[in-house]
């Protein structure tokens, strides 16, 4: 394979940013994409976490893709219908060839979505893409019917996001196995060539793919964690497109000839987990610094206090430059499941206090903030402010505890922390799964709260989703959604709601990124100009 490589290294790299860019390209046969979120595993089926799907997209394909509207649109299926409310019938694209160039069938399918279903170790597992499915019935090579346990408006948007990989791999075959390329066969636009942890991933076209032709003959995902650096690759040609632009970088790099922004409004929520399940919450104190045997945090007075002591109209426009939206929900408008009435609070301190005295701590407590320093532009500077608003509001912050991606999700998943900064990118049209998945009570056997960490839970909230969950009639699904977040947030607080990030890539002279409001970066969307 003939690839152009380039210096992995921007502090090497001595021509200036303007002349960089200013230089004539040739028609792009290769891409060099700087993502912000390293690739930590290849198994596609292992997590939905971004450290093992970063690359996924450019081997792997998935019965649909997602639009910019978050509307499911076929890929690897063709069509899907209902034979009666348990029972769905999806069509599957002929002629499709893995890159081995065996070809794709229905028993590839059902053979993905087993291996969803069952990813121990894993720290935020597939599992829930497939907990719906009852039965599979291979009806011919490109049919399958899909018997559900209850009534599943919402099927496709669910298993359309598994991942699908050859039968042939059989049950034996391990992560171990995708992380040394083995098995790294899909039916996606472009083959798997190579990974070097942490790094970068390099792939190539492949000539036998289905859809549209490949725009690049090859592809090197470099992973640059820190936001500067990957700007600087960026301004200095070392890459072709970026994502995650920090907003204070976009006036810069919009200067730069031949530079281009591409943003859009998300549905990407930051939100504090609180740490619901403890009484001795690992990072809660009195106002010493001792432990405390009672955790604040379980009185809904308390939660409703905190997010009382947020001014989250000061932090997207001075720490995002307006490039990020006040949130007071888990939906954004336009989004099945969003309400109107439900505005982000402004903050109130004095009534804050009251509620904290309300509930017994008139002095405050102490906490710590935990967040991510790789995985969301600028949160170690959002938890910063957090924190310092929290001080003003008569809380004792002990201290700001912010690590890399990977060290920080363990520690969550493991319930080290007690107040930290989350995310979710709901790219489906409703609030049904981010609902089910983020905050319904944790119950592994039925999938349910499959990533509520905090362990919010409430039985009036989980009804009102599971209804949601079987209800055909879009517009009584919608009215559940906005109940169900009603409780969640405007009686309960069970996570406070930050700020709805805008998604921002930048590319060079001939390249370009088409945003969507999923704020998924996919190779499918950058294009040679």
């Amino acid at each position: 394979m003939t690839f152009t490589m380039r210096n992995l290294y921007p502090a090497a790299i001595v021509l200036s940013a303007s002349l960089a860019l200013m230089a004539t390209s040739a028609p792009a046969a290769d891409l060099v994409f700087g993502r912000s979120t390293p690739q930590t595993v290849l198994d596609p089926q292992f997590t939905v976490q971004p450290t093992g799907t970063a690359i996924n997209d450019m081997i792997f394909d998935r019965l649909v893709n997602f639009g910019k509207d978050l509307q499911p649109v076929p890929a690897l299926a063709l069509s899907w219908k209902l034979l009666d409310p348990l029972t769905w019938q999806i069509k599957l694209r002929g002629g499709v060839k893995f890159h081995d160039g065996s070809a794709f069938t229905a028993k590839d399918v059902a053979f993905s979505f087993k291996r969803s279903g069952s990813m121990p170790n894993s720290p935020s597992p597939t599992t829930q893409q497939v907990a719906d499915i009852d039965k599979l019935e291979i009806v011919d090579d490109l049919t399958l019917n899909v018997k559900t346990k209850a009534p599943t408006p919402l099927l496709m948007d669910q298993i359309g996001q598994v991942f699908i990989v050859p039968s042939a791999l059989g049950d034996r075959v391990t992560t171990a196995d995708f992380n040394s390329g083995k098995a790294m066969i899909g039916t996606g636009p472009y083959s798997f060539v190579s990974w070097v942890p942490n790094e970068q991933v390099i792939a190539k076209a492949n000539p036998g793919y289905w859809g549209s032709k490949p725009e690049f003959d090859n592809v090197r995902m470099r992973f640059i964690t820190e936001p500067s650096a990957r700007v600087s690759a960026l301004l200095t040609g070392a890459v072709d497109v970026i994502d995650a632009v920090p907003p204070t970088d976009v006036a810069r790099i919009k200067a730069q000839p031949g530079a281009n922004v591409y943003s859009i409004p998300s549905v990407r929520l930051l939100y504090l987990t609180l740490d619901l399940l403890n009484d001795n919450s690992p990072q809660i104190t009195d106002t010493n610094g001792k432990p405390l045997n009672k955790n604040p945090l379980k009185d809904a007075r308390v939660r409703h206090a905190m997010s009382l002591m947020i001014d989250r109209k000061a932090i997207t426009d001075r720490i995002f430059a307006g490039l990020a939206a006040p949130a007071g929900q888990v939906a954004v408008e336009g989004q099945g499941g969003y309400s109107p009435e439900m505005k982000a609070a402004a903050p109130d301190v004095a009534k804050a206090k009251r509620l904290l005295t309300e509930a017994g701590y008139p002095n405050g407590f102490g906490l710590t903030v935990a967040c991510s320093t790789d995985r969301d532009v600028n949160s170690p500077e959002a938890a910063q402010a957090v924190a310092q608003m929290f001080a003003r509001g008569g809380l004792k912050v002990n201290g700001v505890d912010c690590q890399p991606y990977s060290i920080f999700s363990n520690n969550a998943t493991k319930g080290k922390y007690s107040v930290y900064f989350w995310g979710r990118s709901d790219s489906a049209p409703d609030t049904s799964l981010n609902l089910r998945n983020g905050y319904m009570t944790y119950d592994e056997k039925a999938s349910y709260g499959a990533f509520n960490r905090g362990r919010y839970s409430s039985p009036k909230f989980d009804a009102l989703v599971k209804q949601a969950l079987q209800e055909f009639d879009q517009t009584k699904r919608y009215l559940l959604l906005k109940q169900a977040t009603d409780v969640l947030i405007g009686q309960d607080m069970g996570a406070i709601p930050l700020y709805f990030l805008n998604a921002i890539w930048a590319a060079r002279k001939g390249y370009s990124y088409e945003p969507v409001m999923s704020s998924n970066t996919e190779i499918r969307f950058v294009h040679a100009n």
